[in-house]
């Protein structure tokens, strides 16, 4: 370091420590932190971790990693403008509780338990970018829980097929509402208008075949095989339903469901009933009155959520969602006899363990079969004893010599 350098450091630390002592040993141990390699510039520990954040974000080239990326932005409240140099392990958990106690900027809002741990996660892979680039020494150990799995579909919460079908008649069928004596609607009330026909088919696609909202959404008159009886899924709704985006074939959401004739002819009703000459265009089209988009020819998350959202209201159904008909589909895979193997490739499930986590109750238990198994042993026994009867416990479970337990 030449001596020029040195004496400018030198007058620099004295105006923050009291004595000449004090600021030469501070300039040997950062002369000490140069030569090992592990100096941190003071305006490199000052950036504030929103600004990499947004480089972070700038970086997302995939609709859904674009939209988690933003979520996080959106939500880093107090951390948006704390150096980057100054968080520790307590700053994060104090932040993660205002995630789940209450957003202030959020009005008071509170996220769920799983989504704020998947926030921790990207906070302090955030913190792990800034310690490669040589920002801040290192990384502070948050001992928060990893994000919790899905959690599992109890029994009680499926849908039953009465109601599936109660459901469906109550999205294609309205509600009128209560009338007075002479004829008139009671004060405070409103009909519900019939929902398009194709609001009830989109909920008996999902029925049979199990697709997320943002599938059914984007799914396109190519995708459906009338021949082979197969949807293939090939890729889903951005949000605001601006366009479509494709899902990489190397992702297990990309698959192709094998589906009952059933289904295939609720598809070809709809396409019956709306031609769509473009086989790219989606197969149960946009015919809302959406500000955002000029245009828009899709649905999305959105707009299916107000559907389902206006019929259970109306008609005082029980409380549910586009995904409890995707989890109907599932159980009645399960009820079928599939393994979990082939549950995971039709829900499109990354791993086989989400598949499970969620469902693995659902499958009858072990016992019958390890009955049929034991059963089978010794019908092998009784085989090579050359007996035709039942095997009984005094011929082959006891000796002669055996006793009663007392």
């Amino acid at each position: 370091m030449g001596r020029p350098l040195l004496r400018r450091r030198r007058r620099a630390a004295r105006q923050i420590f009291d004595t000449d002592k004090a600021a030469i040993a501070f300039e040997q141990a950062q002369a000490v932190s140069v030569r090992s390699g592990t100096y941190i510039a003071p305006e490199d520990a000052l950036t504030p971790l929103g600004v990499i954040a947004r480089e972070w974000l700038a970086e997302a080239t995939k609709e859904n990693t674009v939209s988690n990326r933003q979520a996080l932005v959106d939500n880093l409240g107090p951390l948006d403008r704390t150096p980057v140099g100054k968080i520790r392990a307590s700053t994060i958990t104090a932040w993660r509780n205002q995630l789940t106690g209450g957003r202030p900027w959020q009005q008071g809002k509170p996220l769920a338990e799983s989504t704020a741990a998947t926030m921790v996660g990207q906070v302090c892979g955030l913190l792990k970018r800034a310690h490669e680039d040589g920002m801040i020494g290192r990384v502070p150990v948050v001992k928060i829980p990893k994000a919790a799995p899905e959690r599992a579909v109890s029994r009680q919460d499926l849908l039953t097929v009465a109601e599936v079908a109660t459901l469906i008649t109550a999205t294609r069928d309205g509600k009128p509402a209560p009338r007075q004596k002479n004829g008139r609607r009671q004060p405070h009330t409103k009909d519900t208008p019939k929902r398009p026909e194709a609001a009830r088919m989109m909920q008996a696609v999902v029925v049979g075949a199990g697709l997320r909202i943002s599938e059914i959404a984007g799914l396109r008159v190519q995708d459906v095989d009338t021949l082979r009886r197969t949807i293939t899924v090939n890729g889903q709704v951005a949000p605001g339903g601006a366009r479509w985006v494709p899902v990489p074939k190397t992702e297990k959401s990309h698959r192709t469901i094998p589906v009952a004739v059933e289904t295939i002819l609720v598809i070809a009703e709809q396409l019956r009933e709306h031609p769509q000459l473009d086989r790219s265009g989606p197969v149960f089209p946009y015919r809302g009155t959406s500000r955002s988009v000029k245009d828009r020819v899709w649905h999305d998350r959105a707009s299916l959520g107000s559907v389902m959202r206006a019929v259970i209201t109306a008609h005082g159904l029980r409380e549910v969602g586009w995904h409890d008909l995707r989890h109907f589909y599932a159980s009645a895979l399960i009820a079928a006899g599939s393994p979990a193997s082939e549950v995971q490739a039709a829900m499109g499930h990354a791993k086989a363990s989400t598949t499970l986590d969620i469902y693995t109750h659902l499958w009858p238990k072990a016992d019958a079969r390890i009955r049929d198994a034991a059963a089978g042993v010794l019908d092998l026994v009784r085989a090579e004893k050359g007996q035709n009867g039942e095997i009984t416990a005094s011929d082959d479970l006891t000796g002669d010599d055996s006793c009663a337990v007392q």
